[in-house]
């Protein structure tokens, strides 16, 4: 199922308050999907409100995307916009990270090519 967002339908969706509501959505894909690496530093949120956040670099993927863990704050606290892309996979998952249908071998790989530089 393809959602088709476009820049401008996001930009406008952040406008109209309806990103606050995919939001709460969001944040809870991002913190619920694999971890493929985890990290126990603790540092200060780079946005600027002062939060230790520990093991921020910890990385997360759903297969496809691979993000660290801070992100879930940005998002959540920060209102930080994920891209269209991300948004419409989160919801073809209907919302629900994919748990179970992420293998060791593809979280592996998506790490993999998360480093890979062209």
């Amino acid at each position: 199922m393809t959602w088709g967002f476009s820049v401008w339908a996001v930009v406008q969706m952040r406008d109209s308050g309806a990103w606050q509501e995919i939001a709460a959505f969001a944040v809870a894909y991002l913190t619920g999907s694999p971890m493929v690496a985890e990290f126990t530093e603790t540092e200060q949120c780079l946005l600027g409100c002062g939060e230790h956040l520990v093991g921020c670099s910890s990385l997360f993927t759903d297969g496809s995307w691979v993000w660290r863990r801070d992100l879930q704050h940005d998002v959540g606290r920060h209102g930080v916009m994920l891209p269209s892309e991300f948004v419409e996979r989160i919801r073809e998952f209907g919302w629900e990270p994919p748990v179970h249908t992420v293998e060791a071998s593809v979280a592996r790989l998506a790490l993999q090519t998360a480093w890979q530089v062209d």
